[in-house]
């Protein structure tokens, strides 16, 4: 088996697109990592790595992030993530 490729993207709103791209990269032999970074709802597809996971491991929770999950500039400056 070839490498493995890690494709980070917000499932939430590009799950077609990311599953076209890791279809075109099975089909050339190799494995794929699907990361959701999404924070507008829930992803469209499986993903082996959840939005909750990436929050957790900046030291932060989803939680922090899904009411900002909105198109327009946010009214508010962006929460720091705190580092423990």
């Amino acid at each position: 088996m070839g490498r493995t490729i890690a494709i980070v993207g917000t499932l939430d709103t590009k799950s077609e697109e990311i599953g076209y791209v890791k279809d075109l990269i099975e089909k050339k032999g190799h494995r794929t990592i699907i990361i959701d970074a999404g924070i507008l709802g829930a992803p469209a597809m499986p993903v082996d790595i959840s939005r909750e996971e990436v929050a957790k491991e900046a030291g932060t929770s989803i939680r922090v992030w899904l009411p900002l999950g909105m198109r327009e500039k946010p009214s508010r400056p962006w929460p720091r993530v705190p580092r423990g």
